[in-house]
């Protein structure tokens, strides 16, 4: 099976009001995404993770790479050896391939991508919101964060730093309050020193929070490995991060207490594998992460079918596209998110012209 057509799409969607964490005001929300097909007409979706202001790198990196693909075989290809990468930019086109490879080669088989990294077929999964947005208060937060513990997501995740700390204790002990027995995560947004991080984190723990994500700056690991080292709940480490060195490093130095990394960063399943034996030869467990459109959103739940994987993080803000989902991938069946018995990712894009194509190889 060779490689026939790259086309290479953006999609684009202006949000009805903004919403914002304290790193992001989100007004808009935009993503490249590739389809790979083959000359007997067998497709394969990849989705990179860009910075929003800088997309135009995100498809420079995918024409140049994905210049290569047509004519090639499927097989050669996904065994090829990996390249280093040095930016964010390249890493995310990379991966992007990376994810289409294995999607096209599972839909060739007739399975679905997940039984490729593992036995399971059902995965744990989050619901991740609980952002800032106008006219917000405590009751709408917790309003919010209920409907997903109802919708029978065992986890949830909200995000903290935009307040001072006793308002957002206060917005956690609400959502604790709200959410009866599911595990609840905080996302501080690499907005703390250590000091105010590892003060927070007893509060934290007092309030019934299981996990503390990015407290620090990604790049303080020795900040992150001390911090850990107090806290009684376990550190959510690697989000944004491409550099597999710098990933192991988070779990080599006793920082991670989870390894967070997302498939459209990171390598795709292939280096999601990669960083799962790895997180769990040190007894971490694998988080895999998205927020953006259904394609990247199914891929982290098939990664979630790897052996060493814990929770997948599953966004209830960043849901693009989420109509595409296979049923079983959005909503949880008894606390878990079933992989259906279909081929790949199991759907494809809308051809109705609400994805803008960028490019097609050949043209």
């Amino acid at each position: 099976m060779r490689i026939r057509r790259v086309t290479i799409l953006e999609f684009h969607r202006v949000f009805d009001r903004p919403l914002w964490n304290p790193a992001t005001v989100w007004r808009e929300r935009r993503a490249p995404l590739l389809r790979l097909e083959s000359d007997d007409g067998t497709i394969g979706l990849g989705e990179a993770w860009c910075r929003q202001d800088e997309i135009r790198y995100s498809f420079a990196a995918l024409h140049r790479l994905a210049a290569a693909l047509p004519g090639r075989d499927l097989d050669d290809l996904r065994h090829a050896p990996a390249s280093s990468r040095h930016d964010w930019v390249e890493a995310g086109a990379a991966s992007a391939i990376d994810m289409a490879l294995w999607d096209m080669a599972a839909r060739r088989d007739g399975r679905p991508l997940a039984s490729f990294l593992g036995p399971t077929t059902t995965v744990a999964a989050y619901a991740s919101g609980g952002l800032y947005g106008p006219d917000k208060d405590v009751s709408a937060l917790a309003r919010e964060m209920a409907g997903y513990a109802a919708a029978g997501f065992a986890g949830v995740k909200m995000k903290i730093g935009g307040l001072d700390a006793a308002a957002d204790l206060d917005r956690v002990a609400a959502v604790r309050a709200a959410t009866g027995g599911a595990l609840l995560i905080v996302d501080g947004v690499e907005r703390y020193d250590l000091a105010t991080a590892a003060r927070l984190a007893g509060a934290l723990a007092d309030r019934g929070v299981a996990a503390f994500q990015a407290p620090l700056p990604a790049a303080d690991i020795d900040g992150l490995a001390a911090l850990a080292r107090q806290s009684p709940i376990p550190l959510v480490l690697g989000e944004a991060e491409f550099d597999h060195g710098r990933l192991v490093n988070l779990v080599t130095s006793g920082a991670a207490g989870w390894l967070q990394a997302n498939p459209g960063l990171a390598g795709g399943p292939t280096g999601m594998a990669h960083l799962a034996r790895i997180a769990r030869d040190h007894g971490v467990p694998l988080s895999p992460q998205a927020h953006a459109t259904a394609v990247l959103q199914a891929t982290a739940l098939h990664c979630g079918a790897l052996h060493g994987v814990g929770w997948v993080e599953h966004h209830q803000v960043h849901d693009h596209l989420a109509g595409l989902l296979p049923p079983s991938l959005r909503r949880p069946t008894d606390g878990r998110i079933v992989i259906p018995p279909l081929p790949g990712l199991g759907f494809d894009l809308p051809s109705d012209g609400s994805l803008r194509t960028v490019f097609r190889l050949p043209d």
